[in-house]
């Protein structure tokens, strides 16, 4: 009986042996973990290349076993990342240097180089013509203190009516929209990628563009990570940027897979997921993060009292260009 025991015993360690050694004869390890967040789950240039990464395998060809949650906002992501329950995350970078000037552990690791153009949006049927037509107007932003806040407070002081502009806190992105559209309020400061369903309607028009008032170069949206993952583990934090890069250059090449899932995941319909592919799906290819475009981001948080500037990070905390350019 004993030695029945130990044969079958033996037969399923042979049999775990076989089933880890590839032809090649190297030994299959386990996928490493990475917990990643998107901060605003409803952006699709956000959420996208996490879809395709996914559905195309990139995090399993790099050795990963990705798990990831797509957020409300950034301060969302950025509480998940301090309490430790994220590796690395997704989102503007304009909020992730005011949260790491904060004492959020959050170093940026990779620029998406993806545009993100916000605007003032205003309804179709709106007196308001010109941005000249702003002055005594009410403009909603999804929260103060917040990027969005930011960026009102540099388009309501660029055209001089820092007074004659009130920008209000509506609560959150569709909150501000439904203010906007009840006519509540005149105006809502947001992306074009969450306008662009009601702005191809015909239902809402641009009034001022913003990166027309913001200094040249600049960073929308960057990759960042724990400080203590990136120093304990690098080359995953490599290989998570390799699979991300690699489904954005996915995503850029396919806009049949594009269109489909933006209209299946987002609920898009198929003109506004094509406009949106052509206009919003952009990508760089290494991650490579430009220092300058790090100082405008430190100028733009405290010139705007964003940030204080005792409390604002030097540039070169900001960021590593440890994992950048990929394929160097």
């Amino acid at each position: 009986m004993e030695t029945r025991s130990c044969r079958l015993v033996l037969v399923v360690l042979l049999l775990i042996t076989f089933l880890t050694v590839p032809l090649s004869g190297g030994i299959v390890l386990a996928a490493e973990k990475v917990k990643f967040g998107p901060s605003v789950k409803t952006n699709p240039s956000y959420n996208l290349p996490m879809f395709a990464a996914e559905e195309k395998g990139f995090w399993q060809q790099q050795g990963l076993d990705l798990e990831w949650i797509g957020f409300q906002s950034g301060r969302s992501t950025y509480r998940a990342l301090t309490a430790g329950s994220l590796d690395m995350g997704l989102g503007g970078t304009l909020s992730t240097v005011r949260a790491a000037s904060r004492g959020v552990p959050a170093i940026i690791v990779a620029d998406m180089e993806n545009p993100q153009e916000f605007a003032v949006f205003v309804r179709a049927d709106s007196p308001i013509k010109r941005p000249q037509d702003l002055k005594g107007t009410k403009i909603g932003v999804a929260r103060f203190g917040g990027l969005v806040h930011g960026y009102g407070v540099a388009i309501a002081r660029s055209l001089g009516m820092e007074k004659e502009i009130k920008l209000v806190a509506a609560g959150g992105s569709a909150a501000s929209l439904a203010a906007m559209m009840s006519g509540a309020i005149d105006g809502n400061v947001t992306s074009y990628n969450f306008m662009a369903q009601l702005f191809y309607q015909g239902k809402v028009r641009k009034i001022v563009s913003l990166p027309d008032y913001l200094p040249k170069p600049w960073a929308d949206v960057t990759v960042f990570a724990h400080k203590e993952f990136v120093k304990a583990k690098p080359k995953v934090l490599g290989k998570t940027l390799k699979a991300l890069f690699q489904a954005t250059d996915f995503i850029m090449k396919n806009q049949s897979w594009a269109v489909k899932t933006l209209k299946a995941k987002f609920g898009y319909s198929e003109g506004v997921a094509k406009q949106l592919h052509k206009l919003s799906l952009r990508y760089g290819k290494t991650g490579k993060i430009d220092r300058k475009a790090m100082a405008n981001i430190r100028g733009f948080l405290i010139e705007y009292d964003i940030l204080p500037k005792e409390k604002a990070l030097p540039v070169d905390q900001m960021f590593t260009s440890q994992f950048v350019p990929l394929g160097s």
